[in-house]
């Protein structure tokens, strides 16, 4: 097991890891301002971002996800998220103020609660009963999640009372005193007017370059599916 953690003037990030080399919180001075991160996930165009980040001047030891994000948040501002492709959430900090997000489909979990002034949040609903003041209460709308729509849930709805799940697509910004959610990807409806034959040379390199790149290992493998 890692055990990990980052205390600044406001804000602390935990981390604990049950595999894998890397302690997180990941913490580093990166053009004066000294910033942590914690992130569970994969990013598939990590070489991409490597040499974009290179070429404005970064220098990145570990070549992680974690510090690739990092320099990302720097180079490009909240909405740096936008480039990432992966499946992900991560939590990034200077001390005084939180960043938060999650990939655009939401596979990879990220909950948070909010009262008296303060905000926690973890990647496990079960993680954030460990924080003093979390309700544990299951009110009406809970019941009614858990009786007529589980497995499914609904997005956003965390089951316990005032337990929030950030959605898929989007990214928070705390400082201590606002609290602010922002959209940065979703699904737009358009009229569908290829042909026949583009729509299948699309559909194929669509295809092919998801496989690619999550192929970063170069391992192969095929899927075959009955269902």
């Amino acid at each position: 097991h890692g055990l990990g953690e980052f205390r600044g003037e406001s804000v602390a990030l935990g981390s604990v890891r049950c595999g894998g080399d890397e302690i997180q919180p990941l913490v580093k001075s990166i053009h004066g301002r000294q910033l942590a991160v914690v992130f569970s996930g994969e990013i598939y165009n990590e070489q991409e971002l490597i040499r974009e980040l290179g070429g404005q001047g970064h220098r990145l030891i570990l070549k992680s996800a974690p510090e690739i994000v990092l320099h990302s948040y720097i180079q490009w501002g909240e909405r740096f998220v936008t480039r990432l492709r992966g499946v992900f959430s991560f939590a990034i900090t200077d001390g005084t103020k939180l960043y938060l997000a999650r990939d655009q489909m939401g596979v990879q979990p990220l909950f948070f609660y909010r009262y008296g002034g303060q905000l926690a949040f973890a990647s496990q609903i079960k993680a954030l009963f460990q924080y003093p003041g979390v309700s544990t209460v299951v009110d009406g709308e809970g019941v009614a999640e858990l009786m007529a729509i589980l497995p499914a849930r609904t997005p956003g709805y965390g089951v316990f009372r005032d337990l929030e799940e950030l959605l898929p697509g989007h990214y928070l910004v705390y400082d201590g005193r606002e609290c602010r959610t922002e959209c940065y990807w979703r699904i737009m409806p358009r009229v569908h007017g290829e042909n026949y034959e583009d729509t299948v040379a699309a559909v194929r390199e669509l295809v092919r370059d998801a496989i690619l790149s999550q192929n970063a290992d170069g391992a192969n493998a095929s899927m075959l599916s009955g269902g």
